[in-house]
């Protein structure tokens, strides 16, 4: 886990217009209703940072499910194992990532 926290910025830097994908596609799915609140764009940039270091990781080559799965552990480890994390349907966010340009 330190190891993907460590690459983050590194990640973020060779990666600046998927980061900034993966961030709006997750602030407009708003899994944790943190937009709906009133939280700032960029809320979800941790969870995203943490999601592109695993994908890049792939070599970007993961199916949607992959990516789905990806997703929905980086959500678990940054908001807990409950009922608004595993609820979701983390396949359509993978492949919104994907076809937006992934």
């Amino acid at each position: 886990r330190q190891a993907v926290l460590d690459a983050r910025d590194a990640c973020k830097a060779r990666n600046e217009y998927l980061f900034a994908h993966i961030t709006e596609v997750l602030y407009e799915y708003d899994l944790m209703d943190l937009a709906k609140y009133g939280a700032p764009s960029d809320e979800y940039d941790p969870e995203a940072a943490t999601i592109l270091v695993r994908y890049e990781q792939s070599e970007f080559t993961s199916t949607a499910e992959e990516l789905a799965e990806i997703i929905r552990e980086e959500f678990v480890e940054w908001f807990g194992d409950y009922r608004d994390v595993v609820g979701h349907d983390y396949t359509t966010i993978a492949n919104e990532i994907i076809n937006r340009g992934a």
